[in-house]
């Protein structure tokens, strides 16, 4: 699948998941918010101009929140019925300073979303990101573990809540859309 089926992928799970056809990105309409990117859904239709924008805004804001290098690693995120897993792992297996990196870093993320800490995710993607809310207010009642994998790191994401599963998704497909040629379905 190419990079241009792979984004318009992306788009229809972000219309899909979010139920509406008006998707934003990069788009500001509130005042005060021009310093952090738009989420999918902070503004009405998905341009592909907006879109490209977007993400090279989130790429830019990566190292203020991720240590490692966004064009040496991959991002994938896989929605399951129970939940999922954000994986994270260098594109050479064999550079352990990013996979130090990486590990290090997913290490400290899944503690902070088990107690409903997502704020290093909403400085990076803005603070409407689809599934984000639900997400913060979950904590208890979503189980977060992280693990080594070989050249990197997962979380693991479980709820016995059809809803949160559903947030949680809705969070995975924004972000897939947003990190692009860094992440994979």
């Amino acid at each position: 699948m190419g990079p241009a089926t792979r984004v318009l992928r992306a788009a229809l799970c972000v219309l899909t998941l979010t139920g509406t056809a008006q998707v934003a990105c990069g788009r500001e309409e509130e005042a005060g918010r021009a310093d952090r990117p738009s989420t999918p859904r902070e503004g009405a239709g998905l341009e592909a101009s907006s879109l490209v924008a977007r993400r090279a805004e989130v790429a830019r804001r990566g190292p203020a929140v991720m240590p490692f290098d966004l064009a040496r690693t991959t991002h994938a995120f896989h929605a399951r019925g129970y939940g999922g897993t954000q994986t994270v792992v260098a594109r050479d297996p064999l550079d352990s300073e990013q996979v130090r990196l990486v590990r290090e870093h997913l290490q400290v993320e899944a503690a902070r979303f088990a107690t409903g800490d997502f704020s290093d995710p909403a400085l990076l993607h803005g603070d409407r990101m689809p599934g984000l809310a639900e997400l913060r207010e979950a904590a208890g009642r979503l189980r977060v573990r992280y693990e080594d994998v070989p050249g990197g790191g997962r979380i693991r994401y479980s709820s016995s809540d059809p809803e949160l599963v559903r947030a949680l998704h809705r969070w995975f497909a924004a972000q897939t859309s947003d990190h692009a040629e860094h992440a994979r379905p």
